[in-house]
Parts: C-alpha cells; structure tokens; sequence
C-alpha cells in the first residue's frame, strides 16, 4: 500500500500500473474473485428458487380454489361417511338420460303421428 501511495503522489501512472497488475495477479486476489463469484452464482442459484417457488405457491393456491379440488373434498367427505358420492351423482346423470330419451321418444313419435 505504501508503493501505491508513493506512485500516485509522484503521479507515476506506469509504476500504478505495475503495482495493480501484480495485485490482480496475486494468488490471493484470484482467490477472492473466485469466491465473490461463487457467492454471486449462489445468490442467482437462489434467486430462481424463490421464484420457482412464488410460481408454484401461487399454481397451488389456484388449484385448491378450483371446482375440481372442491369436488374432490365434498367426495372424500362422503366417503368419511360411508358415502359414494361419485357414484350418487352417476347415478343422478343416468336418471336425467333416460327421461330426457323418453321425452325425446314421446316428441319423436308425436311427429311420427302427425306426419302419417
């Protein structure tokens, strides 16, 4: 430190030249420089993390609102209580089939007679 200081209070740029290059290649400051850069990669590593970890909190929180999730606690319920609420609802759409096709049937033959 002290050449450094006698160089610049001489203004001798070569010798600051010569004393800085002999700091940058030092053993000790390559190795500084190599561990800032390890901790810099570390530090983006992390960042990325927290941030696939935000993306991934927010597709959670998202899907535990959605209709489907919803449908599955009212189904784990049921089962809780020894019901098969998928099976109920089945059973509840096979219904509406059938009264629908015999509503369909009754129309259909109510054109047939109309047109004969």
């Amino acid at each position: 430190m002290k050449e450094v200081n006698e160089a610049y209070s001489l203004g001798d740029i070569l010798r600051l030249q010569e004393l800085l290059s002999s700091i940058v290649n030092s053993e000790d400051y390559r190795a500084q420089n190599g561990i800032r850069k390890q901790i810099e990669v570390i530090k983006m590593k992390i960042s990325k993390i927290n941030a696939r970890i935000t993306t991934i909190d927010y597709e959670i929180n998202h899907l535990l609102v959605s209709d489907l999730y919803q449908l599955k606690l009212q189904v784990d319920e049921a089962e809780n209580h020894g019901m098969d609420l998928l099976g109920k609802m089945a059973s509840q759409v096979v219904s509406r089939i059938k009264r629908i096709e015999q509503q369909l049937y009754g129309v259909i033959n109510e054109q047939n007679e109309w047109g004969e």
